[in-house]
């Protein structure tokens, strides 16, 4: 969500550049589309998309998650979607072609719809949804720093 509200803001404000890591526009998990239908009836789902790093770190992560947060996230998404043309800052979006929580083509889909004349997507292909902590965090971590020094 982190990737997705850092868009928003920069399509809203004038800022001097944008770093999004791992964002979305669409879940991978299916099920999550029908939280706004379930979400009456059930408060909660079970985390069943696996980890969210690849990395043999410590982490805490939640093993369940509030139907009616999901609904707002995709909400939240869909007002993101209509929002990227009003991004015109300079933009790094790096993500995880192996997340398991959002599908890499939002990526790919947000880098198309922003209108920044000065944009760059990276892929990391060994690393899952947390991509600071997870195998190629160095790599991210170097092409943040370098973004931010090229401005």
């Amino acid at each position: 969500m982190g990737g997705a509200m850092a868009l928003h803001l920069a399509a809203h404000y004038q800022i001097d550049g944008v770093v999004a890591l791992a964002p979305g526009l669409h879940l991978r998990n299916k099920f999550a589309y029908l939280s706004g239908l379930l979400s009456p009836f059930f408060w909660y789902s079970w985390k069943k998309s696996g980890p969210d790093i690849k990395a043999q770190v410590k982490t805490h992560t939640y093993n369940i998650i509030p139907l009616k947060a999901i609904n707002q996230l995709l909400l939240f998404l869909k007002h993101l979607e209509n929002d990227l043309g009003d991004v015109y800052s300079p933009t790094l979006i790096i993500y995880a072609s192996n997340d398991h929580v959002i599908h890499p083509e939002s990526s790919r889909e947000i880098y198309q719809k922003i209108s920044s004349p000065s944009k760059r997507i990276l892929e990391l292909r060994e690393s899952y949804h947390i991509i600071t902590l997870d195998v190629e965090k160095e790599i991210a971590i170097q092409e943040v720093v370098k973004f931010i020094k090229d401005l």
